[in-house]
């Protein structure tokens, strides 16, 4: 990301999973008024929405923020330890609990 923050001439707001799990109403607050739009009640049931979704991940959209994602990279984690070892050590790797 620090790439993209020094490369990129707009604002780019980051945004944790563990955040939208765990504190949602106010991570969207943060989020709309980062984008400069209103808020809406529609926002909290976005997956009431019944427009055709066109993507790989279309059944996600259909289902309230949850924690499913969160952790799962550790069932992974030995096969990618090398590749966590060089991001830490390049300081480049974030907490990986978010």
């Amino acid at each position: 990301m620090a790439h993209w923050r020094a490369v990129l001439p707009i604002p780019i707001m980051t945004v944790r999973l563990r955040d939208w799990v765990e504190n949602f109403d106010v991570t969207l607050r943060r989020v709309l008024d980062f984008v400069a739009l209103p808020y809406d009640p529609a926002c909290v049931r976005f997956y009431d929405n019944r427009r055709q979704v066109r993507t790989v991940s279309r059944w996600q959209v259909r289902r309230p923020i949850n924690a499913d994602g969160l952790g799962r990279w550790r069932e992974y984690a030995e096969p990618l330890a090398p590749l966590i070892a060089v991001l830490k050590e390049g300081g480049v790797l974030p907490d990986p609990d978010t």
